[in-house]
């Protein structure tokens, strides 16, 4: 299986679409922050032109600075899947997801309490049964590569770092702080940061049995 991996859009079309040309993945995973600087309602437009661009499934998560409704609000769209606490199956893979981050500086619309993001984890997990599991989360994990910001600190989230230390999925697709694209293992857990499409960066993961290959690319 081969999945396109997307975080933090933040409005820019055309590099989606420019990126969505080139087509042939199973699924596209968008790691959240869709929608413009300044205007969080807006990726719902964002989300309908991807799906005129891509025929299969696309997996989103709200990021921190999209209106929560305006993301799950894209359900109605038919190939889009919103995901805030629960999952979707591919083939024999369980995408599990949940959007938002812990509490920033910057006051965006939707942050959470590690106590929710960790009640919102908890039960996109147990929608999942058999098959491999991926998370897709707009914060990742805290005290990991993909986590640092600009000034050295972590900013990521402890609640999202449990989840993957108790429930072992295969991957986990992450964004929110666009300075730390890259990867990096918590316990047998992938953990990849693709970059910002706003900046032209995207990966390519190859998941099959036993193995997963990550490409970072741009465009």
């Amino acid at each position: 299986m081969e999945l396109l991996l997307v975080s933090d859009v933040h409005g820019r079309v055309r590099n989606l679409e420019k990126l969505l040309k080139r087509g042939g993945w199973d699924a596209i995973l968008i790691a959240g922050d869709v929608a413009p600087y300044g205007d969080p309602a807006a990726a719902l437009k964002v989300l309908e032109r991807a799906a005129k661009r891509f025929e299969g499934p696309i997996i989103v998560v709200p990021g921190n600075m999209d209106l929560l409704a305006s993301v799950m609000e894209a359900r109605r769209l038919g190939n889009v899947y919103p995901l805030h606490g629960g999952a979707h199956r591919i083939g024999d893979v369980w995408v599990v997801g949940v959007g938002g981050s812990p509490p920033t500086p910057f006051g965006t619309v939707t942050e959470l309490s590690e106590e929710e993001i960790a009640r919102l984890v908890e039960s996109a997990f147990g929608e999942a049964w058999g098959g491999d599991a991926v998370l897709l989360s707009h914060s990742p994990p805290y005290g990991t590569k993909l986590d640092v910001v600009a000034g050295g600190g972590h900013a990521g989230s402890r609640a999202i770092r449990s989840a993957i230390e108790r429930f072992s999925p295969r991957l986990c697709v992450c964004g929110h702080i666009h300075e730390a694209r890259g990867v990096d293992r918590l316990g047998t857990t992938m953990l990849v940061n693709p970059g910002p499409l706003m900046l032209g960066f995207y990966a390519v993961a190859h998941l099959a049995r036993g193995s997963i290959e990550v490409e970072f690319r741009s465009l």
